[in-house]
């Protein structure tokens, strides 16, 4: 059975570096967090992200989320990578007016 102190914390026991904390007390608290709780944060920004790309903006028929998932792959066995740049030059207008000029996305950064 593992014993908490009146916070909820559990002591752990074991050696101290500090001579002057030693002579006090031998009692550590375990900080440890889980790991989803630590990147809450960074998982709210990406889902954000993604449901703006899904939006389609004023004056395009196509959303960002669109765009980007037609472009052909650069890398991998069957990747054309000239192919790629040339439908990207076709798309930059659009992505750098979401990427570069949104503000909204630049806030949330």
């Amino acid at each position: 059975m593992v014993r908490h102190d009146e916070d909820g914390n559990v002591p752990v026991e074991g050696l101290c570096v500090d001579s002057t904390s030693a002579e006090k007390s031998r009692t550590f608290y375990n900080l440890a967090v889980k790991q989803k709780t630590v990147y809450q944060s960074t998982f709210k920004q990406r889902r954000w992200l993604e449901d703006q790309k899904q939006t389609i903006p004023l004056g395009t028929t196509e959303s960002i989320g669109e765009i980007e998932s037609k472009l052909p792959s650069a890398t991998g066995a069957d990747a054309d990578f000239t192919e790629h740049i040339a439908q990207l030059e076709d798309a930059k207008e659009g992505l750098d007016v979401f990427y570069n000029m949104n503000n909204s996305i630049k806030k949330r950064q």
